[in-house]
C-alpha cells in the first residue's frame, strides 16, 4: 500500500486539518484505510422513532430491580428533523441545550446536550435534518425517548434522498478536536472515498492465494471498500472476517517466528532426563499423581534435556 500520499493535499483537508488528523494517528493513506467506521446507517435496519419508543416500553427487555430499572439497548442511528431547540439554565448556573426531533412517525425525541451548548446552539438549526447517532435512554414516567450528546451529522435534501433510497452510510468516531477544525462525518467520508480511489489499485494481497482460495475470503482492496462503502450489510461481514483473520495471522506469524529465533539463537543448560530425587521425591508424594499431572511432568522433562530455553506456562486448576 502507497503512503507517499500526503493526507494534507486531499481534498478538504490542508496542513491545519492534517495535523488535527495526525494527533488522531491518521498520518497516511494506510491509516485512513484502518480507521474502519463504527458503525452503519441503514435505513432498512433504522427504527422509527415511533417504533423505537415502543420497543423500550416492552418490559422483558428490561433489566434491574423494581427500583432501578436499566433499557440495554445498542446504538442506533438514523435521520430526524429538528423542530425546536430551546436552552435551560438549571442550578448554578449550569446551561443545558434540548432540542427536539421528529421523523415524520408521530412521535418526538429529545436531545440533550450538557456542554459545548454554545456550539451545539450554533450547529442545530430548526427546520434542518440531521443522522442522529447514540444510545437512547427511555423514561417510562413521561414515555420519552432521549439521546444524550450523540453524534450528529446535517443532511441535505440530496443525501436524505439517497438515504430514502438504500445506500448505506459508514458512520464514523468523530473527537471534539475533529470537529473543532470542522471535520465532519461527510468530509471523513470524501477523505476515505479519494483515499481509496487512489491506493486500491497498489495494494498487494499479503496472504497467499490457496489461503484466500480455501477460506472464501475477499481479496484486501474489496476488504476495505465494502468496509468503508458496503452495499449491503453481508459486505461489512466478508469485509471483517477477511480483516480480522489477516490480522490474526500475522500475530500468530510473528510469535512463531519469534519462538523459532529464540531456539536457533540461543542455548541453555541440559538437565539429565532421570534424577534419583526427583524419583525419590515424587515416590513421597501423600497422593497419587494424574495421567495429566504425569504426561505435563514428561514434557517439562523432555524440554529441560533439549538444550534449548523453555517457554512455558504451567497451570494448576483446583476443582
Amino acid at each position: 500500500m502507497s503512503d507517499v500520499l500526503p493526507l494534507q493535499f486531499i481534498k478538504g483537508v490542508g496542513a491545519r486539518r492534517a495535523e488535527v488528523l495526525a494527533k488522531e494517528g491518521l498520518t497516511t493513506p494506510s491509516d485512513v484505510l484502518l480507521f474502519v467506521p463504527r458503525g452503519y446507517i441503514d435505513r432498512s435496519a433504522v427504527p422509527s422513532i415511533a417504533a423505537l419508543q415502543e420497543s423500550m416500553r416492552v418490559p422483558d427487555l428490561w433489566v434491574g430491580s423494581a427500583d432501578i430499572l436499566t433499557r440495554v439497548i445498542s446504538e442506533v442511528a438514523f435521520v430526524a428533523t429538528v423542530v425546536s431547540v430551546r436552552e435551560q439554565t438549571l442550578g448554578r448556573g449550569r446551561k443545558v441545550l434540548k432540542a427536539s426531533i421528529s421523523d415524520g412517525s408521530g412521535t418526538v425525541a429529545s436531545l440533550m446536550f450538557w456542554s459545548y451548548t454554545e456550539y451545539y446552539k450554533r450547529t442545530l438549526k430548526v427546520g434542518d435534518s440531521y443522522v442522529v447517532s447514540g444510545r437512547p435512554d427511555y423514561d417510562s414516567k413521561w414515555n420519552q425517548l432521549t439521546f444524550h450528546h450523540p453524534e450528529l451529522e446535517h443532511i441535505d435534501e440530496a443525501q436524505q434522498e439517497e438515504f430514502r433510497s438504500g445506500i448505506i452510510l459508514p458512520n464514523y468516531r468523530l473527537t471534539q478536536g475533529m470537529r473543532n477544525a470542522g471535520i465532519t462525518i461527510r468530509l471523513l467520508r470524501n477523505i476515505v472515498a479519494e483515499v481509496l480511489e487512489r491506493t486500491l489499485p497498489d495494494i498487494v494481497d499479503p496472504l497467499p492465494a490457496y489461503l484466500i482460495k480455501k477460506f472464501s475470503f475477499v481479496e484486501k482492496a474489496l476488504a476495505f471498500r465494502l468496509l468503508h462503502f458496503p452495499s449491503s450489510l453481508s459486505d461489512v461481514d466478508a469485509g471483517r472476517k477477511r480483516m480480522k483473520f489477516e490480522e490474526l495471522f500475522f500475530f500468530e506469524l510473528m510469535l512463531a517466528t519469534r519462538h523459532a529465533k529464540r531456539r536457533e539463537k540461543r542455548s541453555g543448560p541440559v538437565f539429565a532426563p532421570r534424577s534419583a530425587r526427583a524419583r525419590a521425591l515424587v515416590d513421597q508424594l501423600p497422593f497419587e499423581l494424574t495421567a495429566a499431572q504425569r504426561r505435563v511432568i514428561h514434557e517439562i522433562v523432555q524440554d529441560m534435556s533439549g538444550g534449548v530455553p523453555m517457554n512455558r506456562l504451567l497451570q494448576g486448576d483446583v476443582g
